[in-house]
């Protein structure tokens, strides 16, 4: 009897861990925004507005960071990844923090990311943002899926995500 139960909890537990991972590869495209028409408009580090909307060809990996944010520093190297994986497709990754222009100019200088760095003079919290790191992908306007917190954007099953979303 002793057995049957345990292999019973093993049984569960497998069957609770595919449920988790099911649920949780399509649980970005199920997010309250998703669908949400959105116009974003930023600065860059000289000072000058960047609206989203004009990017209305390209699908956007938009990531709110913050330098400060150590989840948000940890995720850096796989978002650039992500950009080499994608060369081929219309991607731009953009990275925007609303923390003090200069220490995103200072985090630019020393780590030379390849990325669209802006600077959001409206709090994160403003936006929708209350998980750093936090990453939309935008197409046309529109959000296609949200990803709260950090990912390891080396992963194929999101490297895959992120390419079905620029066709």
């Amino acid at each position: 009897m002793r057995s049957f139960t345990k292999s019973l909890f093993v049984l569960i537990g497998f069957v609770l861990l595919i449920a988790a991972k099911s649920d949780d590869v399509n649980k970005h495209t199920k997010h309250p925004l998703v669908g949400a028409s959105y116009s974003f408009i930023f600065e860059d580090l000289d000072g000058n507005e960047v609206n989203l909307d004009e990017m209305y060809d390209k699908t956007i990996f938009l990531n709110f960071w913050a330098s400060w944010c150590a989840p948000c520093l940890k995720e850096m190297p796989s978002i650039k990844y992500a950009k080499e994986q994608l060369k081929d497709t219309n991607y731009e990754f953009v990275l925007v923090s609303d923390d003090n222009p200069m220490n995103i100019v200072n985090f630019k200088r020393k780590y030379k990311y390849p990325f669209m760095h802006l600077y959001s003079p409206v709090s994160k919290t403003d936006l929708g943002v209350d998980i750093l790191p936090h990453t939309y992908i935008i197409k046309n306007g529109m959000i296609l899926a949200v990803y709260e917190g950090t990912y390891d954007w080396t992963a194929k099953t999101y490297i895959d995500q992120l390419r079905d979303m620029a066709h």
